[in-house]
């Protein structure tokens, strides 16, 4: 059953002779794939509805082999919850792994030459799910992982359909599990092609992965070069390295559980003690009796199972390296120092209690892996795969000048005198020749996020109307100002402020009928959640956003070293329960910042968004309610009950004091006293919280102002309206509003007639949108009156709004 290889006396490296015997694609596959994928590209959907309906054996539509959506999210609807349980917790655990792969920038300077490293996802992958003699839904949770922690947007999935007309249930389902909504029924070389080439019906990718057969081997090694593809894999193979003490048993077990795979699986086991081999040819006679598969698993053991001797268990590794497996099983009593000589294996599993079974599935690596001996120099499919990395060169003039020996000595050498010339050229110029930012850097780099964050600005002075910053239109009281004033002339401010802002706090607990020992009170709401970043948030650390969402989240995280990953929101701007436990398992994020009511949308998000966040796992949940006293619902409950919750507030909208700066945070004690630690001494102006104090102390009076922002909320819609454009639902003090133009382009015009507004284009899916904060009825009436000018105009050399 286990042909016996003696490679004592030092030749362990000699195994190496297993991998030279088999040929990863047969010559007459090789050429036929070639063909199928040279008709592909050539003929289109003609070629592949013909392959389709040979091969396949169905009869695509005449729209395509793509797949309604719908029909994936009724199989995973439809799945036994055993199963659903079981996807669920291997994608979470191979995303995790994988998010841990993401790249960072690079980036260094000296000497006015800086040079840098920008690692950008591919936009659009295919992955392909094989369905011949089994069909492996793990396969797309592996392919699908990876593309997604390096955050492709586009995923395309081909399986081979059934008689049906569609892939296997099992694939279907975990396609609708991931959401992914482009799906093709078909298989083989032919898929492999239309992928890569595009055709008719279906759209082309930049880079093919996922395992298959010989024919989707074949087909891959045809496309390579026009599109990337992971590395070539042939049939599975496990080495499994034991000792004396290792239980045979359980390396029978093994084997078979790699021989069921396929008939042309490899199934090795190496070990010093002859015994040993012994004991499991005898277990592995049982186990193949008692196997589901019987018929692959003896096919498989006959072709390709091998009880190899060895001198040593480092002989062993040598072995192992030799032949480069694609699983290589350490089932020894100290596996960890034979570790440290394994140079080409896919995936190592470390003792008798790692199967590669479990590595299959769910440890986390990935499965799809080197095989037939390309470990040697290649691995397995990673987040890499997914991320091209575009190199950065900026020279100083300084920089160009200590360069420019070495590049003309090069390029005089290579008879190239134009590359001399570019250089001499430049350095012919005065430095403000060679433009703007001419000076030497003098070593001097900022860590690449300050670089990659432009400085916030926003317009103030100079217009008619100001609506692009969220402010309130209506100023705090006269009465409350004269308050102010007069404890102010016997204001102490020769002292530093109260290092604890004990009279702030006790003002915010009276008025939230909160401990005071839970709130932390800052310069804005900005810097608590700065706060809240270096405490929670630093290196090391994976912040979740939605988008869109507040602009100053990115810069926030980045600005303290950790690391940001953004969702979608849903339909409406809504985050979905569902989809909020989904990409918190997904994530798993140390800290999430949610808004609600959600700037720049203006809509409110769900309490059980919320919870359903903290259900899947996420360590802390930062609910953003800046806007909250104007609509939606108050979620400082949901901070009562549940320590990871924290809830941040502002003075500078409802409050009418964006010009004070204060804002504040609603939590547990346990929070607060981290924060301390992070603070800078004497933060807090003493100026501020007397104002605050005084604001709070008549409540009634400044919050009476909320009533008519919201009636002027809903003027202010209905003059839009009657505009003819839309206008989304809003809970906060301001409108999104979408025309028919690019929001960027409107939001220019509205300034150059003394109007501002806030573009807000540069988020995905509000290209054709600004928002406009609800001002005076004065001020709401220019802006309404100088926005239909806009419209009424259009875009010079266009027509006017589109009403599509």
């Amino acid at each position: 059953m286990l042909k016996l290889v003696d490679l004592r006396g030092g030749k362990g490296k000699d195994l190496v002779f297993l991998r030279r015997e088999r040929s990863l694609i047969p010559g007459d596959v090789g050429e036929r794939a070639r063909e199928i994928c040279r008709a592909v590209r050539e003929k289109g959907d003609a070629a592949l509805f013909e392959f389709i309906r040979t091969f396949d054996r169905w009869n695509p539509p005449p729209s395509g082999p793509r797949l309604d959506p719908s029909l994936a999210r009724v199989a995973w609807e439809e799945s036994p919850e055993p199963f659903r349980r079981a996807v669920e917790e291997c994608y979470q655990r191979v995303l995790s792994y994988h998010l841990r792969q993401v790249p960072e920038e690079r980036w260094e300077g000296h000497g006015g030459i800086i040079t840098g490293e920008l690692p950008r996802p591919l936009s659009r992958v295919g992955v392909y799910a094989p369905g011949g003699r089994a069909a492996y839904p793990s396969s797309v949770i592996m392919a699908v992982a990876p593309a997604r922690a390096a955050g492709v947007r586009e995923i395309a999935l081909a399986s081979p359909p059934g008689p049906d007309g569609l892939p296997a249930r099992a694939v279907l389902a975990v396609a609708g599990f991931l959401g992914l909504e482009e799906i093709y029924a078909m298989g083989g070389a032919h898929a492999v092609a239309a992928l890569a080439f595009g055709t008719e019906s279906v759209r082309p990718v930049e880079k093919v992965v996922g395992p298959g057969n010989q024919w989707v081997q074949a087909a891959k090694r045809e496309v390579s070069g026009w599109v990337g593809t992971d590395a070539l894999a042939g049939p599975t193979e496990v080495l499994i390295l034991a000792d004396s003490r290792a239980e045979p048993r359980l390396l029978a077990v093994d084997l078979v559980a790699q021989a069921e795979h396929d008939p042309e699986a490899m199934a090795i086991l190496v070990t010093p003690d002859e015994g040993l081999v012994e004991r499991v040819v005898r277990a592995l006679e049982e186990e193949v009796r008692a196997a589901g598969r019987r018929g692959v698993v003896e096919e498989a053991l006959s072709r390709g199972g091998y009880a190899v001797l060895v001198d040593s268990l480092e002989e062993g590794v040598e072995a192992a390296n030799a032949f480069a497996p694609e699983h290589l099983e350490l089932v020894v009593e100290d596996p960890d120092p034979l570790l440290t000589g394994v140079r080409a294996a896919g995936t190592v599993f470390l003792g008798s209690s790692s199967p590669v079974a479990a590595g299959d599935y769910c440890a986390g690596p990935n499965h799809v892996l080197p095989t037939a001996g390309t470990a040697r120099f290649s691995s397995g499919l990673r987040v890499d795969d997914f991320v091209v990395r575009v190199n950065v060169v900026r020279l100083e003039p300084d920089g160009l000048r200590s360069l420019a020996p070495a590049v003309e000595a090069m390029a005089a050498t290579e008879g190239l005198p134009g590359h001399a010339r570019a250089i001499r050229a430049r350095l012919e110029l005065a430095p403000e020749g060679l433009g703007a930012g001419g000076g030497s850097s003098a070593g001097l780099l900022p860590r690449a996020p300050v670089r990659a964050s432009r400085p916030y600005r926003v317009r103030q002075e100079g217009a008619r109307v100001k609506l692009n910053t969220n402010e309130s239109p209506f100023p705090l009281p006269r009465e409350i100002l004269e308050e102010v004033a007069e404890e102010f002339r016997e204001f102490p401010l020769h002292r530093y402020p109260d290092p604890l802002f004990s009279r702030s706090r006790a003002a915010l607990a009276r008025f939230h009928r909160w401990d005071p020992e839970g709130i932390w009170v800052a310069n804005g709401s900005n810097e608590c959640l700065h706060h809240l970043l270096l405490a929670y948030g630093g290196p090391g650390r994976t912040i979740l956003t939605f988008e869109p969402g507040y602009s100053m989240y990115p810069r926030l995280v980045r600005g303290v070293g950790g690391r940001i990953v953004s969702r979608p929101l849903g339909r409406g701007f809504t985050l979905e329960p569902e989809a909020a436990h989904r990409a918190a398992k997904e994530v798993r994020p140390d800290l999430v910042l949610l808004s609600s009511p959600n700037n720049p949308t203006g809509n409110s998000q769900p309490r059980a968004a919320v919870e359903a966040l903290l259900a899947g796992g996420a360590g802390m949940v930062v609910v953003d309610q800046a806007y909250v006293e104007f609509g939606g619902e108050d979620l400082s409950g949901l901070a009562r009950e549940d320590p990871r919750v924290v809830v941040v507030r502002t003075f500078s909208k409802a409050w009418r004091l964006a010009g004070v700066r204060l804002g504040y945070l609603l939590t547990g004690a346990e929070v607060t006293e981290v924060l301390a630690r992070v603070a800078l001494p004497y933060h807090l102006s003493s100026l501020a919280q007397l104002v605050v104090c005084a604001a709070l102390a008549r409540a009634d009076l400044v919050l009476s102002a909320v009533a008519l922002v919201r009636e002027e909320r809903e003027r202010l819609r209905g003059g839009l309206e009657a505009l003819g454009v839309m206008v989304h639902p809003s809970d906060a003090n301001f409108l999104l509003v979408e025309t028919g133009l690019p929001g960027r382009e409107v939001t220019r015009l509205l300034e150059e007639r003394g109007v501002l507004v806030r573009d807000v284009s540069d988020y995905p899916g509000l290209e054709r949108c600004f928002r406009v904060t609800v001002g005076t009825r004065e001020e709401n009436e220019i802006f309404l009156e100088e926005l239909g000018r806009v419209l009424a105009g259009g875009l010079p050399g266009g027509g006017g709004v589109c009403q599509g």
